[in-house]
Formats: structure tokens, C-alpha cells, sequence
């Protein structure tokens, strides 16, 4: 099983000094394991109680390779994580980031790599975990089915309600307990729904959809820029393309951005709420990037993770996560670049 490295040289994960220990015996101690408890239930085994050796080292060696795989690409990524922090570090003491630059983009390419075999991997354990049955808690008497389960007595009684209980999904979609970023929410409906959770939980009684308008109407009035976005983009400007994508609701991204001392210097605003498709679905930067002209590749910038971030990652550009704050990172969602300060994104877009 062959890897790259992040110099683009290739090694073998079997000649490498890891003690990993993933032993076939033991998985097929388990594989053992599971055909009992099968037999038990009476269902239909997957292996036959003699198993054949070469199907019980199959799943062995597709463990394994799974295993390898989870372990190289944890490494990778930690290295990567490492190194998108060290730009603004380098930034300010004057290092030449060129060479962390390359590593950064040859690890982005290794982890594509690796997350595709993972991929591979994945669908094989799939295939035979579908094959193997839900098992019964260990105190379910042997059995056919429920004929075979005796009621020895009864604790206390079901609770009798004078409505028809909702299931969860139910009642998050009856309540707008839905996250926007994932396209189970209209902007429309947003607009009053973060109101109507507030008002419900602190007791206010006021109208959301009142308080929605005139919060809206002032949200849009807002232009203040971070510190250093006036210098970044004038520095940009002329040198690189730059558009905005947003999430934000368009009656308040559009007066906001047209007011802005900045505006003149975009080629395009794409709002969700027209695009048809909230960040991080893949579909919006399809419809956007099919509006930009002679489009090539992009970079994303944004401080959001979940829909930023992941935005760019589920369209396979390149991510830059802006992090003033220096939050820790909790996501598992791995940006190319990260960046404290705004003027640090000059380099990484020459």
C-alpha cells in the first residue's frame, strides 16, 4: 500500500516503524465471536459455523487497511493544522512562507488521497457490516422471536398522555429548531424563528416578526469594517478577482454592502437566499462560481467554520480560516490557511 509524502516522494506504510497493533488473530477472534451470537438468535449466519479462513482474513485485512489509513491521515491532518497556524506567526517575524506554503498544499493533496481510500475502505466494511444482524441486548432470552421472550413481571406503568406525543423530528420542525447552514430553514422563515426561540425561553411577550423588521431594518444600516480590511483589499485590488458570499438575509446584505466605502471593489455579491442553496451545500458555489466569468480557481475567506470552511472544502478550493480570537479549533473541519490578522492574506494569494 503505497503513500505520498508531503515532498512528493512515495513510502511504504508496511516498511514504517509504527507498533500499530491490529492483529488478524484477533479480529478473527471476534468475527468467532459474532457468528455465536448469531446462532443463538436463530439468524441466518453470514459464515457458516466452520468459517472459511479466506473470507475471516478478508475482513481482517479490510480492518486493517481502514485502520492504517485512519492513522496516516490523522497524522497528516495534525501536521497540516500545525502548519496553518505558523503563517501569521511567520508573517510577523518576516520568514519566507513559501516553503510552508508548498507543504500546506501538498498535504492538502495527500489528505484528498487519503480520505478517498478511506472512502473505498469504508463502502467494503459497509458492505459487510449489512450483513451482519442487529443484535439483541445480552439479557434477551435465546430465541426465535417474541413468543420465546417470557414476561416474568411487570415495574410500574406506562404513562397515558391526554395528546398524541410528536417525535423529535417532528417537533423540531413544528418549533424551527433547524440549522440554516444545512437547507432545513428558508431565510424567510429565519427571519422571525430566532425571535419566536428567544421570546419562548426568557418569556418576553413581544411579536417576532414585529421585532424581526425592525432589528432587520437596523442590521442594515451597518457598515463598520474589521481593522485592516480597507488596507487588505486595496492592496487586492487589481492584483486578484474578489467577491462576497454570504448567508445573510439579501433585504440586509444588499443596502449594507451597496453603503459600504468597499463595495466598488467586488465583482459580485452572491447571497444564499437567491442562490437557492445556504454555505457549505456544494450547490452554492457551483451557481456561483457558473456566474463568475473565465473562473480558474478561488480561495474562500471567511471566520465560520461550519459554513465557510466546510463550504470550501465541499467544493475542493483552497480555505483560509480567519481566526482573530485564536479559538480552538473543535470542528474536525481542517483549513488549508489560518490567519489572525487580515493583511497575512496577501501572501497567500500571490
Amino acid at each position: 500500500m503505497e503513500r505520498s509524502s508531503a515532498g512528493g516522494r512515495y513510502v511504504s506504510i508496511n516498511s514504517m516503524e509504527w507498533e500499530i497493533k491490529v492483529i488478524n488473530e484477533e479480529i478473527s477472534k471476534q468475527i468467532d465471536e459474532i457468528i455465536e451470537r448469531i446462532n443463538r438468535f436463530k439468524v441466518e449466519p453470514i459464515f457458516s459455523t466452520e468459517v472459511d479462513s479466506r473470507k475471516k482474513r478478508k475482513v481482517a485485512e479490510t480492518l486493517t487497511e481502514n485502520e492504517l489509513i485512519e492513522i496516516f491521515t490523522n497524522l497528516i491532518a495534525f501536521s497540516q493544522n500545525a502548519n496553518s497556524k505558523l503563517f501569521g506567526q511567520y508573517k510577523k517575524e518576516g520568514k519566507d512562507i513559501s516553503e510552508l506554503k508548498a507543504k500546506v498544499d501538498a498535504n492538502k493533496e495527500l489528505i484528498a488521497k487519503l480520505q478517498e481510500e478511506a472512502r473505498e475502505q469504508q463502502a467494503l466494511l459497509d458492505k459487510i457490516a449489512l450483513n451482519i444482524p442487529n443484535f439483541p441486548d445480552e439479557s434477551v432470552p435465546d430465541g426465535e422471536d417474541e413468543d420465546d421472550n417470557v414476561e416474568i413481571k411487570k415495574v410500574l406503568t406506562p404513562r397515558e398522555f391526554d395528546f398524541t406525543p410528536l417525535e423529535h423530528w417532528a417537533l423540531a420542525e413544528k418549533n424551527g429548531w433547524i440549522d440554516f447552514e444545512r437547507g432545513e430553514i428558508t431565510a424567510e422563515a429565519l427571519r422571525s424563528a430566532r425571535f419566536e426561540r428567544l421570546f419562548k425561553k426568557t418569556g418576553i411577550d413581544l411579536q417576532p416578526d414585529k421585532i424581526s423588521k425592525k432589528y432587520l431594518s437596523y442590521l442594515a444600516e451597518g457598515t463598520d469594517l474589521l481593522d485592516g480590511a480597507k488596507n487588505l483589499i486595496n492592496h487586492l485590488f487589481g492584483k486578484t478577482r474578489m467577491v462576497l458570499a454570504t448567508n445573510g438575509i439579501a433585504d440586509v446584505q444588499i443596502p449594507r454592502i451597496s453603503q459600504s466605502e468597499l463595495s466598488k471593489y467586488f465583482d459580485g455579491l452572491f447571497i444564499s437566499e437567491e442562490l437557492g442553496f445556504p454555505k457549505p451545500d456544494v450547490r452554492f458555489f457551483k451557481e456561483m462560481f457558473s456566474r463568475i466569468s473565465d473562473f480558474e480557481k478561488a480561495v474562500i475567506v471567511g471566520d465560520n467554520l461550519s459554513s465557510d470552511i466546510q463550504g470550501g472544502i465541499n467544493a475542493d478550493i483552497d480555505t483560509c480560516w480567519f481566526n482573530p480570537l485564536k479559538d480552538e479549533n473543535d470542528f474536525g473541519i481542517l483549513p488549508t490557511y489560518e490567519i489572525e490578522n487580515l493583511m497575512d492574506l496577501i501572501d497567500l494569494v500571490k
